[in-house]
């Protein structure tokens, strides 16, 4: 983890050292009455942007040298151990108010990791998710059933505190983090959230909800700082054809960091209408490649109310993993 965060280090060092060279071309344009663009420059002008110039140049191989480094591959297919169904008890969207329900939801599709949300974090809930092998609990108070009483730091503490009782869990999750901001929680907010989930257990990774749409963010080199992992979700149908550049392009906005990539089984952004079999085949074949090329590391798919609402097209997703899961 400690090679991520030096990695959006680097890019931070690059905006500021492009910021001043920007000022400084600026100022060469309007006081340099030498200047005179994509020529060769005077020594007046080198002198004002020859060290910035070669400042970049030895960053921008640090940067390059960093991504070499961390190029990795993945396994030829989905691993169970790298997918993920979410769930938790919710009214909306056509749920269920039942504990357990991202649970049925993983055992339906084949699965051994649960990313469970909505219903309350206390050793109820996380004794009943004991039967998973890896888990990621929400720990802010979007769309928590029932409200969250305590804050949301309050509640990332206490996970990481849980954490060591429940050790399958593996990480907290920040869920519409990017949707929220500026309403919900500040970037300094996420900022403190990550800090508690690690303050009794170091080993814990936050997870930040993310759309595709959501990628042009301003905000999202100080959000990229507040986090361990990206959960992306392309919730709009017609971006699947942007399908490989959404995920190259979540990668250069969250320089290093793990990207667990979600996938919906309805076109909620647009249509709201359930995907068809052909397609939900096509978005895991290609989902599927970017694991295989180490470009995303884990996945995770919606659960029981899905199962209900779509049980045709869940079925074809069940299919998919079984013949992988083996």
């Amino acid at each position: 983890m400690n090679n991520t965060i030096d990695l959006c280090g680097l890019f931070r060092q690059k905006q500021s050292l492009e910021d001043q060279m920007l000022a400084r071309n600026l100022y060469a344009k309007t006081a340099m009455t030498g200047y005179s663009f994509a020529s060769k420059h005077d020594s007046e002008y080198l002198a004002l942007m020859g060290e910035t110039s070669r400042q970049m140049d030895e960053l921008l191989i640090k940067i390059m040298d960093e991504q070499d480094r961390m190029k990795t591959t993945g396994p030829e297919h989905f691993m169970r151990e790298d997918v993920f169904v979410w769930g938790g008890p919710t009214p909306l969207w056509g749920g269920s108010m039942a504990p357990d329900t991202s649970i049925r939801g993983m055992e339906y599709f084949g699965a051994e990791n649960a990313v469970y949300v909505y219903g309350p974090l206390d050793d109820d809930a996380l004794e009943l998710h004991k039967c998973c092998k890896r888990l990621i609990c929400q720990v802010t108070r979007t769309a928590r059933s029932g409200g969250q009483q305590e804050s949301d730091v309050q509640c990332a503490e206490r996970l990481s505190l849980l954490s060591l009782k429940y050790t399958n869990i593996i990480g907290g999750i920040a869920d519409d983090l990017v949707s929220y901001l500026g309403k919900n929680y500040s970037v300094r907010d996420i900022q403190e959230v990550h800090t508690a989930i690690k303050k009794h257990n170091q080993a814990l990774d936050l997870y930040g909800v993310v759309y595709a749409r959501e990628l042009d963010n301003s905000n999202i080199p100080r959000v990229a700082d507040c986090i361990d992992a990206v959960n992306l979700w392309i919730d709009r149908k017609s971006e699947l054809a942007e399908f490989d550049m959404i995920i190259e392009k979540c990668r250069v906005r969250f320089p290093g960091k793990k990207i667990m990539l979600g996938l919906f089984m309805q076109d909620i952004g647009l249509s709201d209408l359930e995907y068809g079999g052909e397609l939900m085949l096509r978005c895991l074949d290609r989902a599927e490649r970017a694991y295989r090329n180490g470009k995303i590391q884990s996945l995770v798919i919606l659960g029981d109310r899905e199962i209900a609402k779509y049980p045709s097209l869940a079925q074809v997703i069940k299919q998919y993993f079984a013949q992988r899961f083996v």
